[in-house]
């Protein structure tokens, strides 16, 4: 489906997240999603945040309440938009299609002139025809992160992008989002982050989350920071 919507505000309307057996992640909240910029998601519990990101993605329902964009609740039966059109996801548990080469792999969704930029951004051009389960563990991510962002999204969402990748392919990483941005794509970022050094490279706020709340990072040293 084409995409049919611009994403311009990302709503939390009396939302209520809930892990079985433990304490909400949310309880009862509105709040205003920061847009337009790159957001990590922290929490002292870090399922917390990894159950936040999979439930902006659509893929975990709250026990009540409405995620909206521009005002509408995009992930209704009745909406005719596939918020997957605009959105772009990595997970961990996300990664398949082991026994097809890295060039079959990325056929399914780019034409020969993208994959051309993304293998010259990311020095994947080696491996293309290595099949993906014979590759070590940092270029598969590399490669199924590529997957979320190769169809210019205006939403990404990532699980700890950074871990695993060595500091180079990081790099490469944010130089191909940086690129895609440049090009009007990928306008709003949300990721969780476990590595130590990662968002030293980028430029971002945080979100917390604790005791079924969500808050900014008042202590932040710079504020919307746009992009990279």
């Amino acid at each position: 489906m084409a995409n049919l919507i611009d994403i311009n505000q990302v709503y939390l309307e009396n939302v209520t997240l809930v892990q079985p057996g433990l304490d909400p992640v949310l309880q009862s909240v509105d709040f205003d999603l920061p847009t337009d910029q790159t957001v990590v998601i922290e929490s002292s519990n870090p399922n917390s945040s990894l159950q936040f990101l999979q439930f902006l993605s659509g893929a975990r329902p709250c026990a009540s309440g409405r995620l909206l964009w521009n005002g509408q609740d995009i992930f209704s039966d009745e909406h005719e938009v596939d918020p997957r059109s605009v959105m772009g996801c990595y997970f961990e548990g996300g990664r398949h299609h082991s026994n097809v080469t890295v060039k079959a792999f990325f056929a399914q969704f780019t034409t020969p002139e993208e994959l051309k930029v993304i293998c010259e951004q990311l020095d994947l051009t080696p491996y293309l025809n290595n099949e993906l389960g014979k590759l070590s563990y940092s270029w598969q991510k590399l490669v199924f992160m590529t997957q979320a962002i190769a169809k210019n999204p205006q939403m990404l969402l990532l699980e700890d992008p950074a871990s695993g990748l060595t500091e180079a392919q990081w790099l490469n990483f944010l130089d191909l989002i940086q690129f895609k941005q440049r090009q009007g794509h990928l306008r709003h970022i949300f990721m969780t982050n476990h590595h130590p050094t990662a968002m030293n490279h980028i430029g971002h706020n945080k979100l917390f989350l604790e005791e079924g709340i969500i808050y900014f990072d008042e202590t932040a040293p710079s504020k919307k920071v746009a992009h990279f």
